[in-house]
Order: C-alpha cells, then structure tokens, then sequence
C-alpha cells in the first residue's frame, strides 16, 4: 500500500511540473545590420553561395550553429567577407558583429580562430591600415604569447659562439670554416627540434612539458662545465668565471700540493730507520678540512684521517666508536679530540679550546681526554 501510494505522489509531482523550454538563441540588435545588409542576399534560400545560409541561423542545431559562427567570424576578421567589389560595412558594425561572434563562441569553448592566431602562420597577422592609421600611436604594443622555433644551424651557430668552437670541415679537397656545425665536444640537444610526441612545441597553443625543460637544463650543465674547462685554459675567455672560481682553483691546488706531499713524505719515512723499525712506526700524521661539513658549515661533523704507525700512544686502529649525541652526558668535543692527541704525547693539558657552552649550561664534564681513545 505505501509504495502504490508512493507511485501515485510521483506521478502526481511529476504530472504538474512542465518541461523547460530551451535557451533561445536570438542575434542581438547591434549585430543584425550586417548580416542583414551585406550577407543574407548572398547566403539565403536554397541557392545559398558556398552552401552557407543565415536565414537559418536560429533553428540550426547548437553544434552546427557554431560551425557556421566559426567560418564567418574567420572570414569577417580577415576580411575576406564581404567580398571585393561588394558593399563593405563601416568599421563600427565589422567590430560589432566580431565581438558578438567572438563572445557567442567563446561561451562554448568553441573559437577555431584564437587557435589559429596561435599558430605560427598567422603569428604576425595585423591589419595593415589599422597598423598605419594612428589610431592605435598611444595603445601599448601587444602580441600572443610564443616561443620562436630556431633553426638547427642558428641552434648549434650560437652555441659554437659561446663554447669558443670554430669547426672545419673538408669540402671539395678544401679546409672550410663551418659556422652552424655541430661537431664540438659538448653534447647538446636542441630542445626545439624534438618530435612533438615528447611533448616540445614550438608555440602558445601547444604544450611545454618536462621534456623540453630538462632538454635544456642539461644543455645548461654541459655548456657550463665546458665554459669552467675552457676558462681554466685561459682567463681571458670569460673573466667573470674566473673571478668566481678563483678560489675553489685555489683550493684544489692546495689538496693537490698536500697530496703530494703526503704520497712523498709517508714513502720517505717508510724507509727511514728509526729503532726497531721505521720512522712512520713512531709518526701519527692527521688530515683534516680546515671548516666542518661543508663550505657554510654548522660545525656538527669534522671528518679526520688519521694515519698512525705501530707505536701509535692512541686505541683506535679497528675499532668503531661511537659516543653520545651533543648535550648528553659522556659526549665529547673537538676540543677533547686535541686534549686526547696532547695527553697521548706528553702534555698534561686539561683542555684544549674554549667549553662548549650548551654542556657548560648543562653541568656536563669538558675536561679531560677521550678515555675511550687512549691506549
């Protein structure tokens, strides 16, 4: 009983609601004149020119309707319609009857022209009266967004320009300078150039995804550790890498030099008698950074390297060590690694350096060697 009467409280709802009638489609007044006046006599009836009828336009379907909009939006902004020889409308009713065009497709997401005018032939379309008329002096300049294609030779002709890169080539039994060749060291892609399916356009309207930007990244990291190398073969190539990397040159030179000097010294005393052994038998050589971890160090890692011989005075050959964390009991600090190294050789110091002052807020021992180090 309930579901029958259920049934009939539907169909009841249902019987006294009335179906919606569809949005209208109507051509505002300020764009019917042209149509009126320079279209309909060319585009009506059955005889219609290139199958293209207005009279129509109200009862066509929604799909077709803006099929029609799009073909006279195309032929009305290139001026292609009307047609030489026929009545041309004022300005002021060509612009109308556009934006209403251009307003009526863009509801539908349906403007074939906007794409067009992305595209590359018609990326520098401008009306040539328009351009030369003044009516526009004090307008700011404007163009769609792009991103020009470059030709394979300018591509490979720039970059041989930066690298320094002269190519030659043998043609007809003679050495000739080639300006866009790409046989150089570095390997670079050109990024414009790659087939579309990875995702590289060349304009606006068409995608630019990853692959095009790691394309040129690694352009960028190739050309620039050439630059760094060709710099290195002489400064006057690019004197502000030079300033720049003067220092870090500098530091590899010293490395360089300090190995150098350890690979000799540590064969020299290998072979140096000294008591029952060799000098390195009593020698304890350490290497370290001259800042913590890294370049603007946080100074929570120093790394060393120690190497000791037989009589070393401390306990650390095979052994992993590992004391508690900054600010807990038993931790210890560069300052103790020094005192150990002191008391293990002689100097009774207590300790070396300035406290650390989060221990010293803590009440936490500081003196002192690394028991845990001594032989």
């Amino acid at each position: 009983m309930l579901m029958s009467r259920l049934f009939l409280m539907v169909m009841a709802v249902s019987a006294c609601r009335t179906p919606q009638a569809a949005k209208s489609f109507a051509v505002p007044e300020n764009a019917r004149s042209l149509p009126g006046r320079s279209c309909i006599g060319c585009h009506s009836g059955d005889s219609a020119e290139g199958d293209v009828r207005f009279d129509t336009l109200t009862t066509l379907g929604n799909d077709e309707r803006l099929e029609l909009l799009n073909r006279a939006h195309e032929q009305l902004y290139f001026r292609l319609m009307p047609p030489d020889g026929a009545k041309q409308p004022g300005e002021k009713e060509r612009v109308s009857l556009a934006d209403w065009f251009s307003r009526e497709l863009t509801k539908y997401d349906a403007s074939s022209l906007e794409d067009k005018l992305r595209s590359p032939p018609y990326g520098n379309y401008v009306d040539h009266d328009k351009l030369f008329s003044g009516e526009y002096a004090d307008t700011p300049a404007f163009t769609r967004d792009r991103r020009w294609l470059i030709s394979e030779f300018i591509f490979d002709a720039r970059f041989n320009r930066i690298l320094n890169h002269k190519p030659f080539q043998t043609i007809d039994g003679k050495r000739q300078f080639v300006i866009g060749d790409n046989n150089r060291r570095v390997n670079l892609t050109n990024p414009l150039l790659l087939p579309t399916n990875t995702g590289v356009r060349y304009y606006a309207n068409t995608a630019l995804n990853g692959g095009h930007l790691l394309t040129m990244i690694t352009n960028a990291k190739e050309t620039a550790v050439y630059m760094v190398y060709l710099t290195t073969r002489d400064k006057r190539y690019a004197p502000a890498i030079a300033d720049v990397m003067s220092m870090e040159w500098e530091h590899e030179q010293i490395l360089a030099s300090s190995e150098s000097f350890l690979h000799n010294f540590i064969d020299r005393i290998l072979q140096e008698p000294e008591g029952q052994g060799n000098m390195f038998d009593n020698t304890m050589i350490l290497y370290f950074p001259e800042n913590g971890e890294g370049h603007h160090s946080w100074g929570t890692e120093a790394p060393f390297v120690i190497m000791a011989g037989n009589n070393c005075k401390l306990d650390i050959t095979d052994r992993y060590i590992r004391l508690p964390y900054h600010g807990a009991e038993g931790h210890k600090t560069i300052g103790n690694w020094y005192t150990t190294l002191l008391n293990a050789h002689g100097n009774s110091i207590e300790h070396y350096g300035d406290f650390d002052l989060e221990m010293a807020r803590k009440k936490l021992d500081q003196t002192g060697a690394i028991r845990q180090f001594m032989s």
